[in-house]
């Protein structure tokens, strides 16, 4: 079975449920980076999941090219 790499960008109260999700499918995801503006709330979670934090969804993009399948925007829906 393929491991899908996931990066997502986001890292408020809905990060949790799909870190949840990666974990309960950890023979399928595994997470590789994640994005948020706020550098306190990425610097946090990257080292809590030793991952790659970035601040801008751009830079998590280009630098993730080729070592990431999909992203998961968890963004504020108001």
């Amino acid at each position: 079975m393929k491991k899908y790499k996931v990066g997502i960008i986001g890292c408020g109260f809905i990060f949790d449920r799909h870190i949840e999700a990666i974990k309960a499918n950890k023979d399928a995801y595994e997470l590789v980076a994640l994005c948020d503006t706020d550098k306190k709330k990425a610097d946090i979670r990257a080292k809590e999941y030793d991952v790659k934090g970035f601040y801008d969804y751009k830079d998590m993009l280009k630098a993730m090219t080729h070592n990431m399948n999909f992203v998961v925007i968890a963004t504020p829906n108001a």
